[in-house]
């Protein structure tokens, strides 16, 4: 009691780290003491001080009071001084070559901190002894660890300006915080903290601070902001350490998912819709009432939450009460099975509501990890949360920024445009009369329930608060109130005020964003509102085809983004080939969907032949829009819209789509009456545009006369849609040209001429495979999702699961186009089995890596093979040759004489391929085996049954005629917990670290069973035929003991099936039970081993029971909700 704690709530805690590069001299320490007194830090780091002494009267001219110790300087090079101030205490603990460490009280009410002072070898050779010497600190003590100081080492190739490939240093860097578990603390105000100060400049990040996951928890609004570098080319660092939620403001209603789960709230929430609502109008009347139930879960939470703690606690103090009791009855026994329950719901809950603030909605199976997604939930926060914001050249601090914010997005959606030309009267393809009656015909409540069914989950509410999970629960009770809403709308086309606001959060663009530039706006809007815009999307969606050209590849049904990037390749390709003097521009559009004319949106929509009553909704949609900024959580004024399409409604991206489209019939008007006369390839005549979404790809013919007409048709295209061309941001690429054009070129189109390769859509327009430096990005993409602090707090599912999130993210997208060599598979590999087995070491590898990476249905973990998901994307671009009659396939198979069948089979030397084309010949000979030809005009799939492709089908043939002994989903089925069925898979596939077991890795020790100590332990022993295992089995299975057969195997073992010995009722939980006691047992096993606690077998089978009865009600609630 007592204790002074600096970084309390409200109050932080600043620790200063800098390069001094000399402090011995007089002004360097007035300047120093100067910047400390204005930003008043209480930790001191100065790195590289170039003095072999450093006295007291020296450092108290920086820091009042101080306490310190340092790091001589060898000669005029290095030095480190670590210092602090009351009222943190403390001592230095070690003194190294490269580093200084002491441990300080007062950081955190919990204890000491291990704080290092860090300044690294210039000479890569060293680098070694510098991370083998923060090994032997970090195990000085088991407090959190703070780390800072000039590493001189880059951490991934992103830490510099210029470009630079991941060597050994820089994967020694990465692997030395990944054993750790260390979170890397980004700036808010920039990356790079050295500069060579030369023109041209080098910039590089050099100077680093690192978190232990202790300390990242318990400050999760810390900052770290970079100074100017005056006195150094190095930029001082300061760190501020916040123990509350600074900068946010007052917290607007939540609906939490887990309230869901809770009966009591579930069977009141009819009662308080029921009640009634006087209004006209049925928007009105669904207003009223969600503002009802708004305030009534308020004051249910209020009450329920403020006893749950308490009697969370007293639950588990009765729980160890009866587990501790040998001889329990049986009243106490279903007592400790029923606490048992409520604990582990209770803990599911908690697990939901983090897991509902970090957004990570691809582990909702994978693990049930509080700590993990409360530690993920303060990273999003810290990656949110700004201290300061640049408008056009002026910077705006703490509650200056929301009004800024506020007043810059208002004038951007309410500024006029000062001249729109109409829509000149060129071709567009239009709708058929039958499909625009189609379009306006009444809503059906079958049709209103698929569009709530088919919004997306876990997104976040609007500003009502109520995400779509409550309207799905809750159907029954409010289906019809959201049916005469709909219907309402459907009639009168008029939107409540209050449905058509929405919130806008800035989502970054880039790492380290500091100017609202460096942002992109989405709009946060409620679920009844998604509700009519899903409505009228599912009605759009399936005539976008009849009006959309084909080579617009975006949101379209049938048609992927790997067309355009393949397609782009294919015609680059063709047109180098062909020596015809072409160019590619590829065109950035500024704020496209927030700067689309109103406008010109209802012209287009009335030219494209949709009914008035359509265009009515549409436009009744859009134009009523309001919006408020968010920033910090802080809510700004709502202020109308007067043109944009707003990001996150689901109709936005279909309405572009028809924007965009005028675009392309510009260009296909100019190329009929003659303006342009792009070059000609095989089944693509005329071909000069390629467009996905707002990413427009030009192609034409490098001449002085085409480039001209080029630039002003995009001058027409921007006078009538109201888009801006953003010619800074715009790529230009020659083929075969000559440099007065190029000179032309870059004067009308107002950027610079680059040679290939192009970034295009993640992925590159190529003439030549892609280089290592692409390779490499698709490397650190896969690293900074799969984050060292991460596999530190997962379980083994959890990893698993987030391996195979982020493998079908990032690599697939570009093995899907592109095939690596093997090296770059291998690093792939590496670094996913790194992740997976949480480290680098054999021994924590307990299965072979080829086991892991196959799929369950073949008894692996599931983790995607990255070369047969690359062979297997290949094979399906051969089906669609063979298949499909789209642009993209046509032109492909005229170019490489694919129209005959015999082609198929001979070889294709004679072909100038492209790398495409070359990746893609290699995996023939597979989809060749696979696929049944012998109809060349109708091919079928023999392995799907539909007889179409699918990638599931062709990527699990891929393996072989493997046969699986475990029936389909006996393992990986929904019911025992993660952990549970990971280690049941380990037991029948891998290995587990059995006594015997270890005896056969060499490592001498004695081997008893500690269950029965009669036995030697072996797995066949401990999980089959040890009393102990049947001790738990008769607690809840009597009859099976006489009856269990006596296998050689654990795998025999595991499908045996005691059905004629089971009631009906409980046979389907044999299974699911025998994972759940093997997992117990194991657990058991390990207590007596490593912590000599011991538990009867009634107590273990207790457990089992309660395991089971948790798992029986998960099912069911799945089931209900499902129906």
């Amino acid at each position: 009691g007592g204790q002074t704690f600096v970084a309390s709530r409200g109050f932080p805690m600043r620790v200063a780290c800098w390069n001094v590069r000399g402090l011995s001299a007089r002004y360097r320490r007035r300047y120093l003491s100067s910047w400390i007194r204005q930003h008043g830090p209480s930790v001191l780091i100065m790195v590289e001080t170039k003095m072999s002494v450093i006295s007291h009267a020296c450092v108290r001219t920086l820091l009042r009071q101080p306490s310190f110790g340092f790091l001589p300087a060898c000669g005029a090079a290095g030095g480190i001084l670590l210092a602090w101030s009351p009222p943190l205490t403390g001592a230095i603990v070690h003194v190294g070559r490269y580093s200084i460490s002491a441990s300080l009280s007062g950081f955190w009410p919990n204890g000491p901190v291990l704080v290092t002072a860090v300044y690294g070898p210039c000479v890569g050779a060293l680098r070694g002894q510098l991370w083998a010497e923060l090994h032997q600190v970090r195990q000085l003590a088991a407090s959190p660890w703070f780390l800072a100081g000039d590493f001189n080492c880059l951490l991934s190739p992103a830490d510099s300006s210029s470009p630079v490939t991941s060597g050994p240093s820089m994967s020694a860097f990465r692997s030395f915080v990944d054993e750790f578990g260390l979170f890397d603390v980004p700036s808010t105000n920039g990356t790079f903290t050295w500069s060579n100060n030369r023109n041209p400049s080098i910039l590089r990040r050099l100077d680093c601070i690192f978190l232990s996951p202790e300390l990242f928890s318990a400050f999760p609004s810390s900052s770290l902001v970079l100074g100017p570098r005056h006195l150094s080319d190095h930029a001082p660092l300061l760190f501020s350490l916040l123990r509350g939620r600074a900068g946010t403001g007052h917290a607007r209603f939540r609906f939490e998912i887990w309230w869901l789960r809770d009966e009591s709230f579930v069977a009141t929430v009819p009662n308080w819709w029921a009640r009634a609502v006087n209004g006209r109008w049925a928007a009105f009347r669904l207003s009223r009432k969600l503002h009802s139930i708004r305030r009534e879960a308020l004051a249910w939470k209020r009450i329920f939450w403020s006893s749950k703690f308490l009697e969370v606690a007293v639950w588990d103090e009765e729980i160890m009460s009866l587990q501790a009791s040998d001889n329990i009855s049986a009243d106490q026994s279903s007592r400790l099975l029923c606490l048992q329950c409520l604990a582990q719901e209770w803990r599911m809950r908690e697990s939901i509501h983090w897991q509902q603030r970090s957004r990570l909605g691809w582990l909702a199976h994978g693990d049930q990890n509080s700590r993990f997604f409360h530690l993920a939930a303060s990273q999003r926060r810290r990656q949110t949360l700004l201290k300061s914001m640049g408008f056009g050249g002026r910077i705006f601090l703490g509650d200056d920024i929301l009004p800024a914010l506020s007043a810059h997005f208002k004038d951007f959606y309410s500024k006029p445009l000062r001249f729109r030309a109409t829509l000149p009267d060129f071709h567009l393809s239009s709708l058929s009369v039958s499909c625009a009656i189609a379009l306006e015909r009444p809503f059906q409540h079958q049709e209103i329930k698929n569009a709530v069914w088919a919004l997306g989950s876990g997104k976040a509410p609007g500003i009502d608060g109520f995400p779509v999970e409550f309207f799905r629960t809750f159907w029954e009770v409010c289906s019809a109130d959201v049916f005469a809403f709909c219907d309402e709308f459907a009639s009168n086309s008029v939107f409540l005020k209050e449905f058509n606001q929405a919130t806008c959060v800035l989502v970054p663009k880039r790492p380290n964003p500091t100017d609202v530039t460096h942002f992109r706006p989405i709009s946060i809007l409620g679920t009844p509102y998604k509700i009519i815009a899903k409505l009228l999307s599912m009605r759009l969606a399936p005539v976008m085809p009849s009006v959309i050209n084909l080579f617009q590849v975006a949101f379209v049904k049938g048609r992927r983004l790997q067309d355009a990037v393949v397609l782009a390749n294919e015609v680059v390709h063709s047109l180098y080939c062909l020596q015809l003097p072409s160019f590619i521009l590829k065109l950035d559009i500024s704020k496209a969907f927030d700067s689309v004319s109103w406008e010109f949106l209802s012209d287009l929509l009335t030219r494209l032949a949709f009914g008035p009553s359509f265009r009515q909704w549409i436009m009744s949609l859009v134009t009523g829009a309001q919006l408020a900024v968010s920033f910090n959580g802080k809510c700004g004024d709502f202020f109308y819209l007067e043109r944009g399409l707003r990001q996150g409604c689901p109709l936005s991206p279909l309405l572009f789509n028809l924007v965009a489209e005028s675009f392309s019939a510009l260009f296909h008007h100019a190329t009929v009456v003659g303006f342009l006369t792009p070059h000609s390839l095989p089944h693509l005549p005329s071909f000069s545009t390629l467009q996905y979404a707002d990413d427009f790809l030009l192609f034409d013919s490098a001449s002085r006369q085409q480039v001209v007409r080029t630039w002003l048709i995009l001058r027409v295209f921007e006078l009538i849609s109201g888009l801006s061309i953003n010619s800074a941001k715009c790529h230009l690429s020659f083929i075969h040209a000559d440099p007065a054009t190029v000179l032309l070129a870059e004067a009308c189109f107002g950027c610079k001429a680059t040679s290939l390769p192009m970034d295009y859509l993640g992925l590159q327009i190529t003439l030549s495979p892609p280089a290592p430096s692409f390779w490499d990005g698709v490397e650190q993409k896969l690293t900074d999702r799969l984050q060292c602090w991460q596999g530190k707090l997962l379980s083994l599912p959890g990893r698993i699961t987030l391996a195979k999130h982020c493998l079908a993210s990032v690599p697939l997208h570009a093995l899907s186009v592109f095939r690596p060599p093997v090296a770059v598979l291998r690093r792939f590999d590496k670094l996913i089995r790194k992740f997976v087995w949480d480290g680098d070491r054999l021994s924590d590898r307990l299965a072979h890596w080829d086991v892991v990476a196959f799929p369950r249905l073949l008894e692996g973990a599931g983790v995607t093979n990255l070369s047969r998901a690359c062979e297997s994307s290949m094979c399906s671009w051969w089906w669609r040759l063979a298949t499909e009659h789209s642009p993209i396939t046509q032109f492909i198979s005229s170019k490489f004489d694919l129209l005959s069948p015999s082609v198929w089979h001979s070889s294709i030397s004679h072909i100038s391929p492209s790398h495409f084309w070359s990746d893609m010949f290699s995996v023939l000979p597979l989809f060749l085996r696979l696929a049944d030809l012998s109809s060349f005009t109708s091919p079928s799939w023999p392995l799907s049954p539909t007889r179409e492709f699918t990638f599931s089908s062709c990527y699990l043939a891929s393996f072989g005629p493997s046969v699986a002994s475990l029936p389909p989903r006996s393992l990986w089925s929904p019911g025992p917990s993660p952990r549970a069925i990971a280690f049941v898979w380990l037991l029948l596939t891998g290995h587990i670290n059995t006594f015997d077991h270890l005896q056969r890795l060499g490592i001498s020790l004695a081997n008893q069973c500690f269950l029965c100590l009669v036995a030697t332990e072996s797995r066949v022993h401990l999980f089959t035929s040890c009393p102990f295992f049947f001790s738990v089995l008769a607690s809840t299975w009597p009859s099976l003991v006489s009856n269990l057969p006596n296998p050689p195997s654990i795998r025999l073992f595991f499908l045996f099936c005691p059905s004629p010995h089971l009631t009906a009722s409980w046979g389907h939980v044999w299974r699911p039970w025998l994972i759940s006691a093997w997992w117990r047992i194991w657990v058991e096993r390990n207590n007596r081993v490593f912590r000599g606690t011991f538990s009867s077998p009634d107590s273990v089978a207790r457990l089992v029971q309660g395991d089971i009865q948790f798992a029986i009600r998960i099912k069911r609630r799945r089931l209900t909700a499902v129906g």
